[in-house]
């Protein structure tokens, strides 16, 4: 397939089927969702998920959304890309 698994072909760029939510990692390392409605914290490390049925982020900086993405391995669109 030309798109990783959860990814689409959209011209010619590969981009995550949902928009993206936001886990952190808990005391036991296990990821657990963040809510969508609440701002992130400063000095926490998130990570960008995106599956079916969840919310995508609210409150959320271009900052703060790279920073997730970059923390799952991922990364945002580029200008060219929108």
């Amino acid at each position: 397939p030309p798109c990783p698994e959860g990814m689409v072909l959209i011209s010619r760029f590969c981009v995550d089927k949902y928009e993206a939510a936001l886990e952190i990692a808990g005391p036991d390392g296990a990821r657990v969702a963040h809510p969508h409605y609440e701002r992130v914290q400063k000095g926490t490390t998130y990570y960008a998920v995106s599956k079916a049925g969840l919310f995508p982020q609210a409150y959320i900086s271009r900052v703060e959304a790279k920073a997730a993405c970059e923390a799952a391995g991922k990364r945002l669109c580029s200008r060219a890309e929108w």
